[in-house]
């Protein structure tokens, strides 16, 4: 969270919210790759779009493609996964706000991997994902997911409390609680490949850099993957 808010934005204090904000949205420029340096061993790649308010109607298409792609089986790590040399995991995730929200894509790679297989790794899919969307199987899995999940807050008077204050407070009526399966039913794989079109256009890039201090399986892994 520290490195979204420094990144691709602060989040507003959610305290005195005005009753009717200002929900204009705007895409992004793109921007340079920016690299950090951290103690990890691997190396992550951040590739984030602007997207709408929770207050706009396709945030809801938009959760259900990262519910699709963050699960085990999802047709991103099929993509992306496929050599063990490279890409240790990859997953996405919806960072909401009241102003612009980012959808985010995530690969975690061999650390001495160069960042680019990570970036036409991501490319490579969203270019496919704009062109044919999702299976329908995918589609009906997430949407039988968000039921059953749904099922189970129902069971809990504070899962409920919670959920209805987040729907009042990010989508601007709790009543929206209720309606959100009914909105989740309609979504098909023309409205996946239209938010893909739509908002994944500017991307903003952090690459977390490693240290890599063994000079040889820098060398070997640089030969691999010049090749490959």
């Amino acid at each position: 969270m520290e490195i979204i808010n420094k990144y691709f934005g602060r989040i507003k204090p959610s305290n005195n919210i005005p009753v009717n904000p200002d929900l204009s949205f705007q895409i992004q420029p793109s921007n340079k790759l920016r690299t950090l340096q951290f103690g990890l061993g691997h190396r992550q790649y951040i590739r984030a779009y602007s997207i709408p308010t929770m207050r706009n109607n396709d945030s809801i298409i938009l959760e259900l493609l990262s519910n699709i792609l963050r699960a085990k089986s999802s047709p991103l790590k099929q993509a992306i996964e496929i050599d063990e040399k490279f890409a240790i995991e990859s997953w996405t995730w919806v960072d909401n706000r009241l102003g612009d929200s980012f959808f985010l894509f995530n690969v975690i790679s061999n650390k001495y991997a160069p960042i680019r297989k990570s970036q036409k790794a991501v490319s490579d899919f969203i270019k496919k994902l704009k062109k044919n969307g999702l299976e329908e199987k995918y589609l009906n899995i997430a949407k039988k997911k968000l039921l059953r999940e749904q099922m189970y807050h129902n069971y809990w008077t504070a899962q409920i409390a919670g959920q209805l204050a987040e729907f009042e407070l990010i989508y601007g009526d709790y009543h929206k609680y209720t309606d959100q399966l009914e909105l989740v039913k309609d979504i098909s794989n023309e409205d996946i490949k239209r938010v893909a079109n739509q908002y994944f256009i500017n991307e903003i890039e952090i690459e977390m850099q490693p240290e890599t201090n063994n000079i040889i399986k820098k060398i070997g892994y640089s030969i691999y993957y010049a090749i490959f």
